[in-house]
């Protein structure tokens, strides 16, 4: 089995979070660096060797390690409810990421089903440092028709006032739960959900929205 070496992905805590949510980690036999949409870049390596950590992975476990950063207070506490396990990670991931690496530990996106649960989630968030927590329903397949990514059937909900409305030049199909109320938005209320892009991106409200200000929740 080939051996791939690879940067950490802390590394990419010292980029800003536009070019971060833009960066797309790269595992590579030959290449030492990290690759941009449509290019190398060069000198990636000299420029932060003092700040990345070398990692020796099988190709099996580099989508792990490269997603993996330094856990904080909430990544180190996993709580139960109804025989489920969750976790709550303030690690900027795009929607995407966060399901992958939410499967790649053996569990998904956190589905929501039911008051009660959303009251627990309520609670699991209530230290947490994020303004935006990525839950697992999207319409991506179809516009309006929200699903969970489990397949499990689409029954209670908790959309914040005025949603899902599908702004932003219509690609909002992500599930996102607000842990502050939205500033820009009237009748708000922490802990409704909003839809939006998969990078968490909206114009000229990035002092509220953005990767930076995002988290996501396992389950």
């Amino acid at each position: 089995m080939p051996v791939y070496t690879c940067f950490q992905d802390v590394a990419l805590k010292y980029f800003s979070a536009q070019m971060r949510s833009s960066w797309i980690r790269s595992c590579s036999p030959t290449k030492r660096t990290f690759a941009r949409r449509g290019s190398i870049v060069a000198g990636a390596f000299a420029r932060w060797k003092s700040r990345v950590l070398m990692l020796t992975v099988s190709p099996s476990t580099a989508l792990h390690t490269l997603q993996t950063r330094s856990p904080s207070a909430a990544e180190s506490n996993r709580q139960t409810f109804n025989g489920h396990t969750y976790q709550v990670f303030d690690t900027s991931l795009t929607w995407h990421e966060a399901k992958a690496y939410c499967e790649s530990l053996g569990g998904h996106l956190v589905t929501i089903n039911s008051v009660d649960e959303q009251n627990f989630i309520e609670t699991l968030l209530s230290d947490a440092q994020r303004n935006h927590y990525w839950i697992g329903a999207t319409d991506e397949a179809s516009e309006g028709n929200w699903r969970w990514i489990t397949g499990e059937p689409w029954g209670y909900s908790n959309w914040d006032v005025g949603q899902p409305d599908n702004e932003n030049d219509r690609t909002e199909h992500y599930a996102h739960i607000f842990n502050v109320a939205n500033p820009h938005y009237s009748g708000s209320k922490r802990f409704g959900w909003n839809d939006l892009n998969a990078n968490g991106t909206f114009p000229h409200q990035e002092d509220f929205f953005g990767l930076n200000n995002f988290g996501f929740i396992c389950e």
